[in-house]
């Protein structure tokens, strides 16, 4: 998964993905766990102690992921429930349990008196930079969504009419042809856009 989300995010491609991994072994070989991985591409869904196997556990996370953020990008799966998902009693973590692992690069679920399992916040294994320092840029996987909205936002744009086959000319007075494209123009639709993306809660600012 790793390898095919760089090869992704070249910016011939542009096609960012969230892989999603199950995880159902103790907290403490989470941590370990994560500790060995430092990539925006991955995001592990623990359900620590569970008797759900850890690729049903991806696999259903993988589904609601997928549809929640193709109803709304960027909006965090919070408190949604993971289908079919079977909590382990006594397994639940405390707060400081459940910040270590964000800060460490994992998400983090929650048991439910009902034998269900809620999830926390998602987060990538992405904690330090090429370089090795600490990075925050990519913490939450509401990023990646949030990203490819505003990709295939602005593609859809500026590969239409009339910048799909423009010509560029200045600002200012004169009969221009209709497939004509001004600094101006430009301007306002990428105005458009970013107004769109505070509107949809993808930028503030």
């Amino acid at each position: 998964m790793e390898t095919a989300g760089a090869d992704r995010d070249d910016p011939g491609v542009k096609r960012q993905f969230t892989g999603i991994a199950g995880y159902t072994d103790t907290y403490a070989n989470y941590l370990t766990a994560l500790s060995s991985r430092n990539s925006e591409w991955t995001s592990y869904i623990p359900v620590h102690g569970s008797v759900s196997s850890a690729y049903m556990i991806a696999a259903a996370a993988s589904a609601v992921w997928a549809d929640k953020q193709q109803t709304n990008p960027g909006r965090p799966v919070k408190t949604l429930q993971i289908p079919g998902a079977i909590s382990a009693t006594g397994n639940d973590l405390t707060y400081s349990q459940r910040d270590a692992a964000v800060i460490a690069g994992g998400s983090y679920t929650k048991n439910r008196e009902d034998g269900t399992v809620q999830f926390g916040d998602v987060c990538t294994t992405r904690t330090t930079t090429d370089a090795g320092a600490a990075t925050e840029d990519w913490q939450f996987s509401v990023i990646i969504p949030n990203l490819q909205y505003k990709i295939y936002s602005a593609e859809q744009k500026f590969l239409s009419s009339p910048y799909d086959r423009g010509v560029v000319v200045s600002d200012g007075p004169g009969v221009k042809p209709t497939y004509a494209v001004t600094p101006k123009m430009v301007k306002g639709d990428a105005i458009k856009l970013v107004d769109n993306w505070i509107e949809n809660g993808l930028s503030t600012n």
